[in-house]
């Protein structure tokens, strides 16, 4: 498992992504300030590797934001089992 690839979808009836993360173990995930994000709320972002720019996602609600940083959090621990 050197990378897992990441598919973001507009929404659940589309069936193209709009874009495609390759994560790596290098991967951090941060939570953005409303202020930061143009006054959005439940913003984070993804900075996948070192020399990758960090990618912008935005959930629908607070709950789907603790689901998205959760489920991130597990990849990041399989990857650094994997490294062990």
């Amino acid at each position: 498992m050197k990378t897992t690839k990441l598919y973001v979808y507009e929404g659940v009836k589309y069936n193209k992504p709009l874009q495609i993360i390759e994560l790596t173990d290098e991967m951090r995930v941060s939570e953005v300030r409303r202020g930061d994000a143009g006054g959005k709320d439940f913003v984070f972002t993804i900075l996948p590797a070192k020399e990758k720019e960090a990618q912008w996602l935005c959930a629908s609600s607070e709950n789907q934001l603790n689901k998205w940083i959760k489920a991130l959090g597990v990849i990041k621990d399989q990857f650094m089992a994997l490294k062990q």
